[in-house]
């Protein structure tokens, strides 16, 4: 076959039970994409209407879930009764990229423990993504995870996945799936729901880590072949293959949270998480912050304080989690949105983004959630954000004290923020910029800077004083009389009350540049001051 429909196929690259794998061009664009086609001709006739119904379903499946994790289907068609559809073409699979042997299921690759829970919290939400919609897979195994260019991974080969509330006939006896990786119910004529998968999962896990399969040989528990690994490894293995579903991990998503505790205390403080944001090339840092305890506030003696950041009260922030570096820029704004609301876009797309409300926050935030397929992300507590601002220190700002705090000037402050007293604008003593005339916005270099310019804290992030004020999640409240202990959002206040900004601004007084600051604006409000800065579980 040297063309199908538009298409010219370049070469087989794949062959199943329903049907071939085929490497095509598209010669308009000269993109290369993949084309999976059902072999009608090689079945008897009594069954191709049965196996015409499986393929358009797999086709169906890929196109509702949609998930970043899961490989994508350009079109769906037939040509002369032989029904086939398009997907991105992703040639590297987990089986070549850690060398597996056929025969023996040995690779010549073990993969590192933080690679191995990236790898398999991104399949675990694409098989939530699937099993939220009542599907299981069936055939989870490392030729059916492929990796982009980017070397991200996504799941393929829905071929015998199977809707839990639909009566799929199967051959009496006939179990489907792959042997290596099928459940023990998976085995008794197919009978399987989302614990299946976990299952396979299990198995795949097993192999990142050791390089064998687990039960191809005398079984041995993954610490005992990877003495550098944590032990907690071998209970994640049993609980994932437990030979009754009852005991397994019920949920792809329960699962995913035992895997980033396995890793989350290996992490110090500062850590780096990267993502990038679609095919943009458009990059996100993440400091990880380490689970611990401070007090919160500012001492009457502070100089520049306020009576809203008081009482001082101690807060145990009981779980690890991660800040991002900088507070979102336009660039990073404008991939996920596809606009850019901010006046100073003459400034740069490594600008903080700004006139973004909480509620803007918030629509962002969802729109990030959606295009990295989990829900990892978020704003920060009002107390996540003064802890990680501090990263262990209890001075005014986290490189000292103001001994020299004017109106306009405090010089500590020069080498870690951005604000009124340096960053270049006349200085009206505001929070805002309203004044300004349009041709001063239009020509003003001044304002916003790039992020990243100045010094960080010990945990590596940057701009947390100045530049631009940072929405957080809480509610706003006059001061911190019956506020959480353990660092929640407090969240108990009618719409009307407001929301909470933290860390001063690029128009701000040296005053309100310090790690207890803290203002409010209404939820809908917006400024030329005011941004964010996110929150991340990984």
């Amino acid at each position: 076959m040297k063309k199908l429909g538009e298409y010219e196929i370049v070469r087989k690259i794949g062959q199943g039970a329903m049907g071939a794998v085929f490497e095509a061009r598209m010669p308009v664009i000269g993109e290369t994409v993949a084309i999976k086609v059902l072999a009608v001709a090689d079945f008897p006739a009594d069954e191709r209407e049965e196996l015409r119904k499986r393929f358009v379903r797999e086709a169906s499946l890929l196109w509702k879930i949609n998930h970043p994790h899961v490989i994508g289907i350009h079109h769906v068609g037939a040509v002369d009764g032989v029904p086939y559809f398009v997907m991105e073409y992703l040639p590297t699979t987990l089986k070549n990229k850690m060398g597996f042997a056929e025969e023996t299921r040995r690779a010549k690759v073990r993969m590192e423990e933080r690679e191995v829970v990236r790898i398999a919290t991104c399949l675990l939400s694409a098989l939530e993504c699937l099993h939220d919609a009542g599907g299981v897979h069936r055939d989870v195994k490392p030729e059916n995870i492929l990796f982009t260019k980017q070397d991200e991974p996504k799941l393929a080969d829905f071929g015998i996945a199977k809707w839990c509330d639909r009566n799929i006939k199967t051959q009496t006896g006939f179990a489907m799936g792959t042997t290596d990786y099928m459940a023990p119910e998976q085995c008794d004529a197919g009978k399987a729901d989302c614990r299946a998968d976990i299952y396979a999962v299990g198995i795949v896990v097993y192999e990142m880590l050791t390089g064998l399969h687990p039960f191809r040989t005398r079984f041995q528990d993954p610490s005992t072949l990877r003495p550098d690994i944590k032990k907690g490894w071998d209970d994640l293995f049993r609980k994932a293959t437990e030979p009754s579903a009852q005991n397994r991990f019920q949920s792809a998503g329960e699962m995913a949270l035992a895997l980033e505790s396995l890793v989350a205390s290996k992490r110090k403080p500062g850590d780096i998480e990267t993502i990038t944001l679609g095919k943009t090339g458009v990059r996100m840092e993440f400091a990880y912050i380490p689970p611990g305890e401070f007090i919160m506030g500012s001492p009457d003696s502070e100089e520049g304080s306020f009576d809203r950041e008081r009482p001082r009260h101690r807060v145990k922030i009981e779980k690890g989690f991660h800040m991002q570096t900088t507070p979102v820029t336009q660039g990073q704004w404008e991939a996920v949105m596809g606009s850019n609301p901010s006046r100073f876009k003459n400034c740069g797309k490594d600008c903080p983004v700004e006139i973004v409300s909480w509620d803007d926050a918030k629509e962002f935030i969802e729109a990030l959630n959606k295009l990295s397929g989990k829900k990892r992300f978020r704003l920060p507590t009002e107390a996540e954000w003064e802890y990680a601002c501090r990263a262990g220190t209890t001075t005014a700002v986290y490189n000292g004290n103001m001994e020299i705090l004017g109106e306009r000037n405090a010089p500590i402050l020069d080498s870690i923020a951005w604000y009124g007293g340096n960053s270049g604008v006349d200085y009206d003593g505001g929070y805002d910029s309203s004044g300004w005339d349009e041709k001063q916005y239009e020509h003003s270099k001044a304002g916003v800077h790039p992020v990243g310019r100045k010094l960080p804290n010990s945990w590596g992030l940057y701009d947390m004083i100045g530049n631009v004020l940072e929405w957080v999640e809480d509610d706003w409240h006059e001061n911190y009389n019956g506020a959480p202990p353990d660092g929640s959002a407090w969240v108990d206040s009618p719409r009307s009350a407001g929301r909470v900004l933290r860390g001063g601004c690029w128009v701000g007084r040296a005053g309100g540049c310090r790690s207890a600051f803290r203002f409010r604006f209404e939820p809908g409000d917006c400024g030329d001051c005011v941004g964010l800065r996110l929150a991340a579980l990984f």
